[in-house]
């Protein structure tokens, strides 16, 4: 039995969907955050595509910041991570989960070009290290390899 192409690539891109998740929630663990949230790059924009922890109440749908606004936008921008140990240092900072103190960002490059960006939330200050960079640094290498095809 084969099924139309339209229904495979539902199909491919409903488990792509559940590895990246399974992908973001290992990281959570091993980073010890409290979110992760993707943000695929639209034009000038980035909108949430996969949110997970807390701050459920964001509607993902509607939620967008422009290329150059708050952290996950300037990493997208200027195309390098940003390790913040406690954004109320950060004037780049935009809430959109309350409680946050700490954040890393990092974007999704292929090619020169940034199809996203991958962000870790903590609540506690300097929840990050320089050892948690590396590894979503190389994480999302990979990442961009996967949503070039996509």
């Amino acid at each position: 039995m084969t099924f139309p192409k339209d229904t495979q690539k539902t199909v491919s891109k409903l488990n792509l969907d559940k590895r990246i998740e399974a992908v973001m929630k290992s990281v959570m663990k091993m980073t010890d955050a409290s979110v992760c949230t993707l943000f695929i790059a639209a034009r000038e924009h980035l909108r949430i595509v996969l949110h997970i922890g807390r701050g459920e109440e964001i509607d993902v749908k509607k939620f967008s910041i422009r290329i150059g606004e708050g952290i996950a936008g300037c990493a997208a921008a200027h195309g390098i991570p940003l390790l913040i140990a406690d954004i109320y240092d950060e004037p780049r900072y935009i809430e959109y989960i309350p409680g946050i103190r700490s954040k890393l960002a990092v974007p999704i490059i292929s090619e020169r070009n940034v199809l996203g960006v991958l962000v870790v939330d903590s609540d506690r200050p300097s929840a990050f290290c320089l050892d948690d960079l590396e590894i979503l640094v190389e994480l999302t290498d990979h990442m961009a390899v996967v949503l070039e095809y996509v």
